[in-house]
C-alpha cells in the first residue's frame, strides 16, 4: 500500500543530502511518497520506501512501484493486492497497471509473473460516500438494496433532523455531533465523523421516526463497513454479529453481499456537478465497485491456497495505527529522506 504525505517544504543539509524532490530535483520536496508492506501470513507492516516528491505523477508512482514488486519477487515475496485511497493519482496509476483490461481491479507487471488486484481503501470510501452523500445537490442519494424489490431515497435533511430534535437532550439514542452533520472541510477527512452517521444507532433511531428510507441506506452502509473492517477471526462471537464473521468461503453470505451491492451500485446513475442526481460522483462509484468485485475474486484466490483457512478484509485497508506510523515517520524523516547531491554548500 501506498500513501502520499504533505511536509513542509525546507532546504536542508544533513549527510550531504539536501531536501530536494526525486521526481525533480530542481525543486524543493511538498510531499513524502510512503510505501508499506503488510504480510499477508503474519508479521508486522513495514515501511519500504520513503520518497520526497515534488508534483508526484502518475508514471514516477508506478516506476517506484515496479520497483518495489521487483524488490518483492527477487526475495521469495509476491505481491497479492495495491492498495491506496481514491486521489486521481492513483487511479492513473492503477490504470496504467491494468493496461485498459475488462477487469480494471486487476495489474500485471513486468517484475512479477502472477497478476495482482488493485483496491481503493475502504476507509476512504466511506468518506467519500458520506461527502457525496452530503454534497449532492439536494443531499439525496438513491439506491436499491441488496435483496430489496424497490429503489430507496435517503435524505441527509433526515440525519440532521435527528440531530437537531435531540441536541438538547440529555439521554440520546445516538452519537450524533455538531461536527458530524455540518463538517468543515477539514472534517470531512475524518472517518471518525463519518461513522458517527453511518451508525447502526442511527439507523434504528431514523426507523422509529418513520424515515425507513434512509434508515435502510445507513444500514446497508454499515453492513458493509462491518464486512471490509473484520480485523479479529473471533469478533463476530464475541460481539454476536454475523456480519463480523471472517471470509471462509466465496459463497459465504458476507461474499454474496459484497457482490450484490457493487451491483447495486454500477446499475446507478452517476454525474458530476448539476449533472449528478441523487448519485455518486463517477470517481466514486468506480472505486467502491472495483474495489468490491475486486476483494471478492481476491478472497476466492487466497481461499484456493492450502495454507489460508479464511480472510480478514480488514487487512486491505490502511489503518488508523499505520497511518499515524506513516505521518510520524514521514515527519522525522523529512531531512532525511532526500536524495544525494554534489553541490558545493559553504557552511559558516
Amino acid at each position: 500500500m501506498f500513501d502520499e504525505m504533505y511536509i513542509q517544504p525546507s532546504v536542508r543539509y544533513r549527510c550531504r543530502h539536501l531536501g530536494r524532490a526525486v521526481d525533480d530535483p530542481d525543486q524543493v520536496a511538498r510531499t513524502i511518497l510512503a510505501i508499506m508492506v503488510k504480510p499477508l501470513l503474519g508479521g508486522k507492516p513495514f515501511v519500504v520506501r520513503l520518497l520526497p516528491t515534488y508534483i508526484l505523477s502518475a508514471e514516477f508512482l508506478r516506476k517506484c512501484v515496479s520497483q518495489c514488486i521487483k524488490a518483492i519477487n527477487n526475495n521469495g515475496g509476491r505481491v497479492v493486492a495495491l492498495v491506496s485511497d481514491n486521489h486521481p493519482t492513483n487511479r492513473k496509476c492503477f490504470a496504467l497497471f491494468s493496461d485498459g483490461r475488462e477487469k480494471p481491479w486487476i495489474g500485471t507487471d513486468a517484475a512479477q509473473e502472477s497478476e495482482f488486484f488493485m483496491l481503493f481503501d475502504f476507509v476512504h470510501i466511506i468518506k467519500c460516500i458520506r461527502n457525496n452523500w452530503q454534497m449532492e445537490a439536494n443531499g439525496i442519494l438513491s439506491i436499491q438494496p441488496p435483496g430489496a424489490d424497490r429503489q430507496i431515497s435517503a435524505k441527509w435533511s433526515d440525519v440532521v433532523r435527528l440531530y437537531q430534535m435531540e441536541k438538547d437532550h440529555v439521554v440520546k439514542r445516538t452519537c450524533l455531533t455538531h461536527e458530524a452533520c455540518y463538517p468543515t472541510s477539514t472534517q470531512k477527512t475524518k472517518v471518525s465523523l463519518a461513522l458517527q452517521v453511518l451508525d447502526e444507532r442511527v439507523a434504528a433511531a431514523l426507523k422509529c421516526d418513520g424515515y425507513s428510507d434512509t434508515a435502510e441506506f445507513i444500514k446497508t452502509i454499515v453492513r458493509f463497513w462491518k464486512i471490509v473492517n473484520c480485523k479479529n477471526p473471533d469478533l463476530h462471537a464475541r460481539l454476536r454479529d454475523p456480519d463480523r464473521r471472517p471470509v471462509y468461503s466465496v459463497q459465504d453470505e458476507s461474499i454474496q453481499f459484497l457482490s450484490a451491492l457493487a451491483d447495486s451500485f454500477d446499475s446507478t446513475h452517476c454525474g458530476k456537478g448539476r449533472a449528478r442526481h441523487h448519485s455518486l460522483t463517477p470517481e466514486t462509484k468506480s472505486a467502491l465497485v472495483n474495489s468490491l468485485r475486486g476483494a471478492c475474486e481476491m478472497c476466492e484466490v487466497l481461499l484456493s491456497d492450502p495454507r489460508i483457512s479464511y480472510v480478514l478484509l480488514a487487512g486491505w485497508r490502511i489503518s488508523p495505527n499505520e497511518r499515524r506510523q506513516l505521518l510520524c515517520i514521514c515527519g522525522a524523516s523529512a531531512a532525511q529522506c532526500s536524495t544525494p547531491t554534489n553541490e558545493i554548500i559553504d557552511i559558516p
